[in-house]
């Protein structure tokens, strides 16, 4: 039985080393940056690449560059076109909002690597039918398209006071993310940094076709990642 994670046997410290040397200083500055601005979120997302740059104003890597990364080409290998790749950040000893990955009605599965600050972080996923999902709203986007246009998903529960209160939250399954990990996506789940000191730090790869997670497991089962 496919769990809600899948951990493949490559980890990849290499390109974690190459982009903690590119970007390291960049990553601070716009950490920076994000807690000057006093937001009440814990995580946020800086897209480095993304396939159709509709909404993307500066790409930090081009479809080409991006085989600079081993995962790239192991992923490319496999079969797996690239979409978008995000960094995506969270505060430390914080709780990330309960949500469903947007982006494509959902979108099912990222391959993620640990860039730093990652020790004592974990996913957690919530049982798929606890909570009903929100309705659209009007500020609901389909980041894949390069035209503005609603989304038929919401990414939050209706209820939105459970989306931190994990006290309310039926975990079923869990990971350790400071590995490289592909997750599953498309139904409820959290990151939980509360155990870590430090902010976190993680490079998101996220497909093209948005492929369903168990069609990604068993492509990169198959040629042995």
């Amino acid at each position: 039985m496919t769990r809600n994670y899948y951990i493949p046997k490559k980890q990849y410290r290499s390109d974690i080393e190459f982009l903690n040397a590119k970007f390291g200083n960049f990553m601070e500055e716009r950490f920076q940056k994000y807690l000057d601005m006093n937001t009440t979120y814990n995580s946020s997302i800086i897209t480095m690449y993304m396939k159709p740059q509709g909404f993307v104003a500066e790409q930090y890597f081009t479809a080409e560059s991006l085989n600079e990364l081993e995962v790239i080409r192991d992923l490319r290998t496999a079969g797996l076109e690239i979409h978008h790749c995000n960094f995506v950040f969270q505060k430390a000893d914080a709780l990330a909002e309960l949500h469903i990955d947007n982006g494509a009605d959902p979108r099912h599965a990222s391959f993620n690597l640990p860039l730093k600050g990652c020790a004592g972080s974990k996913v957690l996923w919530i049982r798929p039918e606890q909570f009903a999902k929100r309705p659209p709203q009007s500020n609901d986007f389909d980041i894949t398209s390069n035209k503005a246009k609603k989304r038929d998903l919401g990414s939050l529960p209706v209820d939105t006071r459970v989306i931190r209160d994990d006290t309310t939250w039926d975990v079923i399954d869990e990971v350790d993310t400071n590995q490289a990990v592909l997750l599953k996506t498309d139904t409820w789940h959290a990151v939980d940094n509360r155990k870590n000191e430090n902010y976190r730090f993680i490079f998101g790869i996220r497909f093209d076709k948005n492929p369903d997670f168990e069609d990604v497991v068993n492509r990169l089962s198959k040629i042995g990642i």
